[in-house]
């Protein structure tokens, strides 16, 4: 008969604190670094895009160099706003001191300015708060175009003529609206209605009529105020765009995007 041979009380030993290390090891993993914005492109477009985003891809890269693993994530932008101070993730994107004075903040990665748009059809152009009043106009909930100014004010009575899109659509809810004949007028960052027009193939169909001249903000990281990490990332994302900046990395990315650097 045959003998079976049973592992000595050591071997098992080893045994069991090489899997309880291989388990702890596995534990102690840093979780991926949560960022979140909403479908705002070409700052921060839809997930599944090949293009996710000049913001996106920068801040995926400068973390990747630390060896900080991230994940992006698309949700209405007041939901994004809320995930950041929460606790609930780590870095909001794109974000302005209007909408987040509370949070740390980065150096500018863009700028924020607003044009207004409308169907090639209509008789808008270059519209004043006059004209803005008889138009029916649409916009972003929680989104501010001029930094608190007469058209904020406007949006902030809520008259029936401002209609207002939520979710993570909405921005293309808002064109979509507006190709319908559903809003006369629209008011979106220049950057974003532009790259609109050629994403959502709207070229031919609606066309740029106007800016909000004195309308000039810029756009930040945002960071959760909780975490004691965030005085390190912020210093190597104002250092890295300016090193990016500076060897032609920047206008590199933003090439892609049809953009130029905002400085």
């Amino acid at each position: 008969m045959s003998t079976v041979k049973l592992p000595s009380l050591f071997h098992a030993g080893v045994l069991l604190f090489a899997l309880l290390g291989s388990s702890l090891s596995g534990s102690l993993k840093a979780a991926p670094l949560l960022m979140v914005a909403n479908d705002w492109c070409p700052y921060s477009c839809a997930q599944e895009d090949a293009l996710p985003g000049y913001v996106v891809e920068l801040m995926r890269d400068i973390f990747a160099e630390s060896d900080t693993a991230v994940e992006y994530r698309v949700v209405p932008w007041s939901r994004a706003i809320r995930m950041v101070e929460q606790n609930k993730a780590s870095v909001l994107l794109a974000t302005t001191f209007k909408d987040t004075p509370h949070l740390p903040l980065s150096d500018l990665v863009g700028l924020d300015t607003s044009c207004f748009y409308a169907t090639e059809a209509a008789a808008v152009q270059n519209p004043d708060m006059a004209r803005i009043r008889q138009l029916r106009l649409g916009v972003i909930q929680d989104f501010s175009y001029d930094n608190g100014g007469e058209l904020d004010a406007y949006i902030a009575e809520e008259p029936a003529s401002v209609l207002t899109s939520s979710g993570a659509n909405a921005l293309q809810n808002n064109f979509e609206k507006m190709a319908a004949g559903r809003i006369d007028l629209l008011v979106e960052n220049c950057n974003v209605g532009d790259f609109s027009l050629r994403r959502f193939g709207l070229q031919g169909k609606v066309r740029k009529v106007g800016t909000i001249d004195h309308y000039r903000n810029g756009l930040l990281i945002g960071f959760n105020p909780d975490d004691p990490r965030v005085p390190q990332w912020i210093e190597r994302v104002n250092r890295r765009i300016a090193e990016k900046r500076a060897n032609g990395e920047l206008q590199a990315l933003l090439h892609k995007y049809g953009l130029q650097d905002w400085q």
